[in-house]
């Protein structure tokens, strides 16, 4: 995962004079314990859900670099987010927030 994040921000492959990698993160503190249906990039609605996630949209864009500012080919993102209450769909996530039914939690590009 560390060097599927390494290149994320949309930096042309000439005129740049280094490119530094995105240093290794945990998984956490809330990745899903159990993952959606759904294997798409969408999080605001799944398979099963008859609505949509409440919240504004974001639409991320950006390649996958490696530190020399190649393109990395086939390379998977997962995006994980907190929904639009920030509430994570985890059992260790103890806030008073509101589940959202219609927020998928993880979406993969």
């Amino acid at each position: 995962m560390a060097l599927a994040a390494a290149g994320l921000a949309s930096v042309p492959r000439t005129g740049f004079a280094q490119l530094i990698t995105t240093p290794a993160q945990p998984a956490g503190p809330f990745y899903p314990l159990e993952l959606p249906l759904d294997e798409d990039n969408d999080l605001t609605r799944f398979a099963g859900s008859n609505g949509s996630a409440r919240g504004d949209v974001i639409h991320v864009v950006g390649r996958v670099l490696d530190a020399s500012g190649a393109v990395i080919p086939a390379a998977r993102v997962e995006l994980w987010q907190a929904n639009a209450e920030g509430r994570y769909h985890h059992p260790g996530d103890h806030s008073a927030a509101a589940v959202d039914p219609g927020f998928q939690v993880l979406a993969r590009c």
